[in-house]
């Protein structure tokens, strides 16, 4: 994800925290923003993940942030992290943690060694594949990487150090290389929906490939976000045309008619709370649910 883009944007550290962690009943709850004055990696937050034990794990710009309700704990450069712009993560069955990082590949961080350690890998030679946007997890436990050079599946090689495999998308006029990724989520019938920069792309448990052009007869159609709620077998569709960000959903394959959410050029992240309440936060700090 180049720096210069507005997909994917920053959207503010407080509602991404209220979000991921509500569980109270209440609409209103208290306000507070934090900053790297109180601890933060830095102030250009691109994603927030919960792990194993309700940590919160921050990617931001500058390296990532662990917040435990009351402290940050970061980790950058300065602390051996081989590159600073980091975009998404997700925890091994181990403890420790895969990022993406935005230019150097994929990076492994060992939290359950003594000494903590880094190791960078490179997804391909190709430079925009080293800029890797979303990290999702398979039920055969291989990793799906969103690149701003196209997906990939990473799965264990020898001694325990990643392959890499290039999954096409087969976006006629447009190759691989030249498609961003944005999002990755699985539904349950086994099928991969992705996001893309030129729209939304199904993938088959058989292989299968079913495009879906939201906004026609334009030069992007991107679409920034993915949910699905299982509860009501809906899929959320985060999507920016240039009259604002709408929201779409799909039930069984078939797009159902979307609604504008929010402002031209405020790209949103739909998220979903452990209580199951959805959410929008935005790059500008406007907020709901849903």
């Amino acid at each position: 994800m180049a720096r210069k883009k507005d997909g994917l944007a920053v959207f503010r550290l407080l509602f991404a925290i209220l979000l991921l962690t509500a569980s109270l009943g209440a609409r209103e709850l208290p306000i507070r923003s934090f900053t790297t004055a109180d601890g933060l990696a830095d102030n250009r937050v691109v994603r927030i993940v919960s792990d194993s034990r309700g940590l919160l794990w921050i990617c931001t710009g500058g390296g990532i942030s662990r917040f435990d309700g009351a402290h940050f704990q970061s980790f950058g450069v300065a602390q051996g992290l081989p590159f600073p712009a980091i975009n998404d993560l997700i925890e091994t069955p181990e403890g420790d943690l895969w990022l993406a990082s935005n230019g150097g590949g994929v990076i492994r961080f060992s939290l359950s060694s003594a000494t903590r350690r880094y190791e960078a890998f490179p997804v391909s030679s190709e430079p925009t594949s080293n800029r890797v946007n979303r990290l999702m997890r398979g039920p055969d436990g291989a990793i799906w990487v969103g690149t701003d050079g196209g997906l990939f599946r990473m799965a264990a090689g020898a001694n325990g150090t990643p392959a890499f495999t290039r999954v096409s998308l087969r976006r006629r006029g447009h190759p691989d290389e030249m498609v961003q990724v944005w999002a990755i989520v699985r539904d349950p019938e086994g099928s991969l929906w992705v996001g893309t920069r030129f729209g939304l792309i199904r993938i088959l448990s058989g292989g299968r490939i079913v495009s879906y052009a939201i906004r026609r007869n334009s030069e992007t159609d991107n679409v920034f976000s993915l949910l699905y709620t299982p509860e009501d077998g809906l899929l959320w569709i985060g999507h920016q045309a240039p009259c604002g960000h709408f929201l779409w959903t799909a039930r069984e394959g078939q797009l159902a008619v979307g609604r504008r959410v929010h402002q031209p050029r405020d790209n949103a992240q739909i998220r979903q709370s452990p209580g199951r309440e959805s959410g929008i936060a935005t790059r500008a700090g406007r907020g709901g649910s849903f």
